[in-house]
């Protein structure tokens, strides 16, 4: 977290934040920035020095700790940080449009999907080689998906455990599908203030929702329990199990809890994803190249982005 405060009152007057990750870009694993959490108060924002100088100390600080490539998210409605950060200004850095990303919050089903030949279960720890294998060679085909090591599903708090992954097996018990259901609410939390406009409405009859494929509303001054799809990957040869392998997770979530999906916007993923029901959000993904970096060449293919990371 990078905080600028003025000399004299010693207010902050701005701040931003940046999580640092090996991921893969263009199938190499590369030392990767995600800066999020821009924030600058009100009384200074039209000081564009500040801006220039804030970017400045941000990359000089991690580009010495061996990041080169940053990247970051914006909501696609929030129109004034993106014409702010899309206008080319002096001294600041140029936020390249990649793509677009839709999350999905899908509901609890109670009936598991019908499929010759395919095997639905959780993971464990006798297996964790060939999952690991499996993210990495599967993961690796799309820009910023992480680096996955086996210690990192054992003893490290940055990732889902092993026995979070669940998967889908072929008829030879092949994984062809594989993804954790991360339940961060030892650390992360969301509750709920209240409700505005229609959804103030209609919060009362919510338990209703779920008839049509979406979650209930929490009530005010609840947590929204939350479960995120997390580390997920398809085999190429079998890309058209992905929906299949969401219905599935879908029936071992708690029906008290929203399922979080995350998928390229272009992708036929979200077109299918779009059928399923639910709630979603768009995000707008930007690499952001300061006039200092070396970044790698990030090419239109398909990306992924770590939701339980955002």
């Amino acid at each position: 977290v990078i905080i600028a405060k003025e000399i004299k009152s010693g207010r902050i007057a701005a701040m931003a934040a940046c999580a640092v990750n090996e991921l893969y870009i263009e199938g190499k694993p590369i030392k990767t920035g995600y800066l999020f959490n821009l924030r600058v108060a009100k009384l200074f924002r039209k000081r564009f020095n500040l801006f220039s100088k804030g970017f400045d100390f941000l990359f000089e600080y991690f580009h010495k700790k061996g990041v080169q490539t940053f990247f970051t998210s914006i909501l696609d409605d929030n129109l004034e940080s993106t014409r702010f950060l899309e206008k080319q200004r002096p001294g600041m850095p140029q936020y390249r449009h990649i793509g677009a990303f839709v999350v999905y919050g899908l509901c609890h089903k109670s009936l598991l999907p019908l499929t010759q030949n395919i095997t639905f279960k959780r993971s464990s720890i006798n297996e964790i080689s060939e999952l690991i294998s499996f993210l990495n060679n599967e993961g690796s085909r799309n820009n910023f998906f992480p680096v996955i090591k086996e210690e990192n599903l054992l003893n490290d708090k940055r990732f889902p455990k092993i026995d979070d992954f669940y998967c889908l097996y072929d008829l030879h018990g092949k994984i062809i599908a594989a993804g954790a259901l991360w339940n961060q609410s030892d650390f992360k939390q969301y509750k709920v203030k209240g409700y505005k406009g229609y959804l103030s409405i209609l919060q009362p009859i919510s338990f209703l929702f779920p008839l049509f494929g979406y979650p209930a509303l929490p009530g005010k001054e609840e947590n929204l329990n939350i479960l995120t799809l997390s580390f997920w990957a398809v085999s190429k040869e079998h890309e058209k199990y992905f929906i299949f392998f969401i219905k599935c997770l879908q029936t071992v979530i708690p029906k008290s809890h929203i399922l979080i999906v995350g998928v390229d916007f272009l992708s036929a993923n979200n077109k299918e994803l779009k059928k399923n029901g639910g709630f979603s959000y768009k995000s707008k993904i930007y690499e952001v190249i300061n006039k200092k970096s070396n970044p790698e060449n990030i090419s239109n293919k398909s990306f992924y982005i770590e939701t339980g990371r955002l």
